[in-house]
Order: structure tokens, then C-alpha cells, then sequence
């Protein structure tokens, strides 16, 4: 199963994209250990809320040192963007888009 992020409602009405860098650590189960969550770059705070939020969310597989699961440090970069395509099909005021 795949994990979305989000684009925040606020940025995504202004139309900004942005990125964040961040830094964790998968454990043995698969999952980020949400304590050693460090963001090491963004271009906008809202989008730093997102991953943080979304990222315990995630399942990722462990790593493996000699045939044990070991806890890894990861560093990733997430990219968010407009698909101009999807962003023109949305109705521009939500309530006019409600049918009675």
C-alpha cells in the first residue's frame, strides 16, 4: 500500500511547491522512529508539518546486517508539486460545486 502526502489546503490554494529534507531512523519493524525525526531543509513550514505527520503512516523495509533487521539512519527528500492537470478539473469555490 502506498502513503500520499498531502499538499496543505493553504499552499495548495496559492499554488506553492516546495520540498523538505529530512532525516530518520527505520527501525526492525519497518516503521520511522518518529523521535529521531529531524528536518534538515524546507521551503515552507506547512510542508514540514505534512511529512511529519505522514510519516508514521509510512512502511518501509528494514535493513539487513549480516541477516539480522537492523535499525538504519535514512535521509530523503520530498517533493511537493502541482499537477497542473488535476489542479485545473477542481472547482475553483467548493460550495458552488455541491449539487442540492
Amino acid at each position: 500500500d502506498r502513503v500520499r502526502i498531502e499538499t496543505p489546503a493553504g499552499v495548495l490554494e496559492k499554488r506553492i511547491e516546495g520540498s523538505v529534507g529530512i532525516q530518520y531512523v527505520v527501525d526492525t519493524t519497518g516503521f520511522a522512529d518518529t523521535s529521531s525525526i529531524v528536518v534538515l531543509s524546507r521551503t515552507h513550514e506547512e510542508f514540514a508539518k505534512s511529512v511529519r505527520t505522514t510519516l508514521p503512516l509510512m512502511r518501509f523495509r528494514p535493513a539487513i546486517m549480516n541477516g539480522n533487521k537492523v535499525r538504519q539512519l535514512v535521509q530523503q527528500m520530498f517533493a511537493f508539486r502541482i499537477d497542473t492537470m488535476v489542479y485545473a478539473q477542481q472547482p475553483k469555490d467548493p460550495k458552488k460545486a455541491q449539487k442540492p
